[in-house]
């Protein structure tokens, strides 16, 4: 997840705190790194990463929680960081406590002040149940809880006030490196000489020393020389400090990095600054020109102000390619501060609020068709957007309706993306708030049904189906289809298959007799999977292929997955080991391309069997434990699951008598142990791989498997287009790991990224 604070380069200097941090961290205990906002600390936390990812620790995970609306999303939002699912709608801790139980790593937290007291009782609660886990936070304060090491992150050594320096001097502090090698960024013919070395080591020790300040005063140097600027902030500081001696000491420093460049911005700048905020997580182009346009600032200035800002280093552009731009959070909250000051927050929220309630509404008429990978990125970019809007429109009677239709619309998302806990919980909410409506009720309540059949929370489910049931209308065949759909999953979920086939045949009638064609799609779909589960491989099939009648041409992925999944285990189970093996190989890069886990978890079982019924137990026991691997991210027991359980127990018991008990536990815990996406390499692979080959696969550096995999294609001088179709991955995807590339090793060209790998890899 991106993390914000402290400016967007290279780490300059920190060399000392980095390694002191490092020696902090410990398992079982948590290091949180307070200062004031933009102090660096986040910038800190990754090069402890950098630093530790050649042995001290086995794994380190980095969850962003600035984007978090409320302290019970806290844990959520680290189970998402980690794709696992929250096991009911009420949040559980033990889902995190699972995961990490048997992984000793570093989890870093990054920007926990205003969700701190969630993140506290989150802290407290791991590091009595993982022992072997450490934790490294970011706040400006500490959490407060029992086995914390506080780690006050300094200021960068400045000159003290009033003392002058020279080019000799000057090369023994790092803000003014810091200066330095940011006002070269913004302008390429900066140089520190004689002439303007004097006000630099003033200009830095007057900003304290303050990483983001420092950064924010380098961008004006194309504008504003050093001595000049210096003037200007001495004016603003003075004015800022003498405004706010009544407020807390960490307000005023935040206010001290920020503040003065706010001050030096034009009125419109500041107003579109304010605007800004009420975006979480970043922004396209598009959506500020049209939501932060008016009252003052026309369509067509929109981008010029915004160019102003990104000249000044207030907003960021993400990537090299593309239009999306992200504020610092500390940038973000001192803007929010001011647009609730001037009583229009609501106003430019609604405005937010209207702008993604559109797009989701388009969402749900395209989604059948060759855009799904498109969309299910834009969706995972956009969730904290998509978060704050719902967040926005559950607070008050008058949007709550349009909280509805986007829980509704947004089905993809909660589904392919794991949430279904989350899901729930805002579709509670916006019932809740909600007269009338009764349509967008049944529909959400068929949401509701459906994702606690999934969680195997059986009896809410039930009891949402009883919900919708009482607010039909019998001449809405929509809604009606909606219904039977919840009733038919439910019924399927309980083993009640007769009961769950017929009623989902009925719901593909009130789909089709209300014109809802991906409605009709998913009845099928649902419908074909109460067949497997039921050993009725033949009428799933025949469901299936009359799916792909109508899916294939589109171009569509999501239903083109489970039904090769269904078509792939009739094919084994007729004999023909090879077609299954290509259905469930198709089905796999599918369902992997979406992120969907279930369809995963469903194919991977059947593979493993293939690989079983071929001897090739070194492949097929890992498959096995890496198929176990989503289950348990899913926290969905795979003994409970229907049509699954009976079909492992058998295939289990089988390749035991012939392996024997101690390989057999041995490789399912080294493929349980595999990272996801190795697994799906392994499944994916068209010959016979191990899961040591896997395992030996190259890892360079701070990057994950998959980056690593993507800056090798990188440097063979391939496109995102290129990666994306060697890797079957979206071009969107593809363009994530590239800026999670260049984020995590301080570079700014993709040309750097190819000379790095070469002498990593010793290629």
């Amino acid at each position: 997840m991106v993390a914000s604070g402290g400016g967007q380069g290279r780490l300059i200097g920190r060399a000392a705190e980095v390694a002191a941090v490092r020696e902090l961290v410990a398992p079982g205990r948590v290091v949180t790194l307070t200062g004031a906002g933009g102090a660096g600390k986040t910038r800190i936390a990754r090069r402890v990463i950098a630093e530790g990812s050649s042995g001290r620790w086995s794994s380190a995970w980095v969850v962003e929680l600035a984007d978090a609306t409320e302290q019970d999303m806290v844990g959520e939002l680290v189970a998402g960081a980690l794709d696992l699912q929250v096991p009911s709608g009420a949040w559980d801790g033990s889902v995190l406590a699972d995961f990490f139980a048997d992984r000793p790593g570093l989890l870093v937290l990054d920007n926990c002040e205003h969700r701190a007291a969630g993140v506290a009782g989150l802290v407290s609660d791991l590091l009595a149940a993982c022992p072997g886990l450490s934790i490294l936070a970011t706040s400006r304060l500490p959490l407060g809880v029992t086995r914390e090491t506080v780690y006050q992150v300094p200021p960068l050594p400045a000159p003290e006030p009033g003392v002058v320096v020279d080019l000799e001097s000057a090369a023994g502090y790092d803000s003014i490196a810091l200066y330095v090698s940011r006002a070269a960024e913004a302008m390429a013919t900066f140089r520190l000489t004689a002439e303007n070395v004097v006000s630099v080591g003033a200009l830095v020790a007057r900003l304290e020393g303050l990483p983001l300040a420092i950064e924010l005063a380098a961008a004006r140097v194309r504008f504003l020389s050093p001595d000049a600027l210096l003037n200007r902030i001495d004016d603003h500081l003075a004015l800022l400090e003498t405004e706010l001696r009544d407020v807390p000491s960490r307000q005023r420093s935040l206010a001290a990095s920020v503040g003065w460049s706010h001050e030096l911005c034009s009125p419109a700048e500041r107003e579109l600054w304010a605007r800004l905020s009420v975006f979480t997580g970043g922004f396209e182009l598009e959506a500020a020109e049209l939501i932060c346009a008016g009252d003052g600032i026309a369509p067509g200035e929109v981008l010029v102000l915004l160019s102003a800002l990104v000249d000044m280093s207030v907003v960021g552009r993400v990537g090299e390619t593309g239009s999306r731009f992200r504020m610092l959070e500390t940038i973000r909250q001192f803007g929010a501060e001011r647009l609730a000051a001037s009583g229009a927050a609501a106003h430019w929220r609604d405005r937010h609020l209207e702008w993604y309630a559109a797009l989701v509404a388009r969402l749900e008429q395209e989604w059948v068709g060759p855009d799904q990978l498109a969309w299910m990125d834009w969706l995972r970019i956009e969730h904290p957007n998509l978060r704050a809007a719902l967040e926005h429109a559950v607070g008050s009677p008058t949007s709550a309706a349009v909280a509805l239709r986007m829980c509704r619309d947004l089905e993809p998302l909660w589904i392919c993306g794991g949430h279904l806990g989350e899901a729930r919980r805002w579709i509670e909410r916006a019932i809740a708030g909600t007269d009338g409506a009764h349509q967008d009720k049944v529909a959400a309540l068929r949401l509701c049904a459906w994702f606690a059949a999934l969680q195997l929370d059986l009896g809410y489910a039930r009891t949402r189906v009883e919900d919708a049931a009482g607010l039909l209308d019998a001449s809405d065949h929509r809604s009606r289809g909606d219904y039977l759909f919840a009733a038919g999953v439910v019924a399927t979920w309980e083993q009640d298959f007769e009961e769950g086939v017929a009623r989902l045949v009925e719901s593909a009638r009130a789909y089709a007799d209300a014109g809802h064609g991906p409605g009709v799609l998913e009845a099928q779909l649902n419908r074909a999977i109460a067949h497997v589960f039921a050993g009725d491989y033949e009428s799933a099939g025949a469901v299936c292929r009359a799916c792909l009648e109508v899916t294939d041409p589109l171009g569509e992925t999501y239903i083109g997955a489970y039904a090769r999944w269904a078509l792939g285990l009739a094919a084994l189970m007729s004999g023909d080991v090879a077609e299954a093996a290509e259905l469930e190989q198709d089905g796999l890069a599918r369902s992997s391309s979406l992120g969907d886990q279930l369809a995963m978890a469903l194919q991977l079982e059947v593979l493993a069997w293939l690989a079983a019924i071929q001897f090739d137990f070194d492949r097929a026991v890992p498959l096995l434990g890496g198929a176990e691997l989503f289950w348990r991210m899913m926290s969905m027991p795979v003994a409970l699951t229907p049509g699954v359980s009976d079909f492992r127990s058998l295939g289990e018991a089988q390749v035991r008598s012939q392996t024997g008990d101690a390989f057999f536990d041995e490789a399912f815990a080294r493929g349980l142990a595999m990272a996801p996406h190795d697994v799906v390499t392994m499944g994916l692979s068209s010959h016979p791989t191990s899961v040591d080959e896997v395992a030996r696969g190259q890892r360079t550096g701070p990057l994950s498997r998959r980056e690593t995999e993507v800056a090798a294609l990188i440097a063979e001088g391939l496109t995102n287009r290129d990666i994306a179709e060697r890797l079957f991955l979206s071009e969107r995807t593809v363009q994530g790991h590239v800026q999670s590339i260049l984020r995590k090793l301080d570079f700014r060209s993709r040309s750097r990224v190819a000379v790095w790998f070469v002498g990593e890899s010793g290629a």
